[in-house]
């Protein structure tokens, strides 16, 4: 699982790496539980990281339950490595 951050519309947002798509968390999250509200730690990468595990097991199954679904967009290739920001993490699964 790869977490990273990237901006849309000149706004912060935190998303999920997969498939050579970018999954906004927080949307993903409202679509999968038919909320109007994420939790708080989906906008902000660093209390999705300082709450650890539980934090990015809610992501992980984010990520398992949106299957093909709406994303952000494509990725951009940067030489040999895909990247959108300077700063990606990770999480094993």
């Amino acid at each position: 699982m790869k977490l990273l951050t990237f901006a849309k519309g000149g706004v912060r947002k935190v998303g999920l790496f997969k498939d050579g798509k970018i999954l906004e968390l927080p949307e993903a999250y409202k679509g999968v539980h038919g909320t109007l509200e994420a939790p708080d730690f989906l906008y902000d990468m660093r209390k999705l990281i300082a709450l650890g595990d539980p934090a990015l097991e809610v992501a992980r199954r984010l990520g398992e339950a949106v299957k093909g679904g709406p994303s952000t967009g494509k990725a951009r290739s940067r030489g040999s490595r895909r990247c959108l920001t300077r700063r990606r993490f990770s999480a094993s699964p």
